[in-house]
């Protein structure tokens, strides 16, 4: 009987297709499995059609929940491993995960602020690339490692009840080929962005008591080429833009 701790490995993906930086991990997370003594296995997987950070999140979760591992480990396709990546594993924690930049600056994606009703209230011991774990209350999931239990948790999950396109209800808890609705997009009662769906998860985990830790000392590095944020307000201003020169005629 293999004991070994199983980590699921899941990167998204819009074709199927990686970077050389994760292709290296492919390659060295298999040669760790295989390795004399190894006290972890990996299965390694890209999930194509990106529908949505928030949808492809939770198709992942379902692959993972249909496996028998322990831990699932999201990395996204625009990030670069520090060359101790593999330490990662060896944090305990029910979130774990590494600073990841924003676009264009080396300020961390991490939630870290030290109230949840109060999120201006910083914490000054979190500082990337010091030595030490620290405790926080949220980060990004471009490079994290989430426990079973957490995915499993019916209490993580919102709403599972919805209306068809015929009218009738449904439950998500009926239909085991629908994913579970774990991550999800906040969103003001007018529409716009209010929160990615990283951070609300990671809020949410944190009120029921789930850990969230992050390893300073690493710090991956990131691909992307514009700022999402900045990406989501343009697209904003545009639709209410649009929405401003719609004339409404009376019928």
């Amino acid at each position: 009987m293999d004991n070994r701790e199983h980590i699921y490995v899941i990167v998204p993906t819009r074709s199927g297709w990686v970077t050389d930086s994760i292709a290296s991990f492919f390659a060295h997370a298999v040669h760790l499995s295989y390795a004399e003594g190894a006290k972890r296995k990996f299965t390694v997987s890209t999930l194509g059609k990106i529908d949505g950070y928030a949808a492809v999140r939770n198709r992942a979760a379902q692959l993972f929940l249909q496996s028998d591992a322990d831990r699932l480990w999201f990395i996204d396709n625009d990030t670069i491993f520090p060359e101790d990546i593999f330490e990662l594993p060896e944090v305990d924690g029910d979130i774990v995960t590494l600073p990841y930049p924003f676009v264009g600056t080396m300020t961390p994606a991490i939630c870290n602020y030290m109230d949840l009703n109060d999120f201006s209230k910083g914490m000054e011991d979190v500082v990337p690339g010091r030595d030490g774990i620290a405790d926080v209350n949220g980060t990004g999931l471009g490079c994290t490692l989430i426990r079973r239990k957490v995915l499993e948790d019916p209490k993580m999950y919102y709403q599972t009840t919805y209306m068809t396109s015929d009218g009738k209800m449904k439950d998500l808890k009926d239909d085991p080929t629908e994913p579970p609705p774990i991550f999800c997009f906040k969103r003001k009662p007018n529409g716009f962005w209010e929160m990615g769906e990283d951070y609300d998860f990671c809020i949410r985990a944190k009120r029921l008591g789930y850990s969230i830790k992050i390893r300073m000392k690493s710090i991956c590095g990131h691909l992307k080429t514009i700022d999402l944020k900045d990406a989501f307000e343009r697209t904003e201003r545009a639709l209410a833009g649009r929405r401003a020169d719609t004339k409404t005629y009376a019928l």
